[in-house]
This record gives C-alpha cells, sequence and structure tokens, in this order.
C-alpha cells in the first residue's frame, strides 16, 4: 500500500483495519473524496434556501484539493495534480 502512495497511485493506498477475525481494508483517500462530495450536498441543500451561488473554501492541502476535486466533478486520481496548498482558499460559484 506505501508503494501505491509512492509510486504516484495513491487511491489505491489500502490501510488494513480490525483484527485477525475480522478484517476490513481502508482507502483513506477514498473516503477523503467520498466524505467531500457529503460535504457539498449538504452546502448546496442549505444554499437552496439563499440567495448565494456561492461558497467560500477554506482548508489544508489534502482536504481542499478533495472538496475542490469533487466541486469540479474529479474522482480520486485527480489527487495531487491541482495544487491546494495549506490555509489556502477558492471561491466555488454554482
Amino acid at each position: 500500500s506505501w508503494q501505491a502512495w509512492k509510486e504516484g497511485d495513491p487511491p489505491n493506498f489500502v490501510v488494513p483495519y480490525g483484527n485477525e477475525n475480522e478484517q476490513d481494508d481502508r482507502y483513506p483517500l477514498i473516503e477523503l473524496w467520498d466524505r467531500a462530495e457529503n460535504v457539498w450536498v449538504e452546502i448546496k441543500e442549505r444554499q437552496m434556501h439563499t440567495e448565494t451561488s456561492s461558497s467560500l473554501l477554506v482548508a489544508h492541502g489534502s482536504l481542499g484539493q478533495a472538496l475542490l476535486g469533487t466541486a469540479m466533478g474529479w474522482d480520486a486520481t485527480h489527487f495531487r495534480k491541482h495544487e491546494f496548498p495549506n490555509c489556502g482558499l477558492a471561491e466555488v460559484q454554482w
């Protein structure tokens, strides 16, 4: 799994999770992307009741990449293809 991260294939980075009786591998980047998609769903639902058509995204590196990537419709294979610095910000217009 570390090899996947190191070789530029972060979506296939796997972290073994569980115990010897019940093993459940985790894919941290895929899970981050899924959480980012859920954040946008909630933000859009809340904005439906306002006149606002944009959101200000303020986040750190990986989370910022996931939020911006999902807003753009990109999947996790775009991780690290577009830089989002620590304490970065971006305005997303819907």
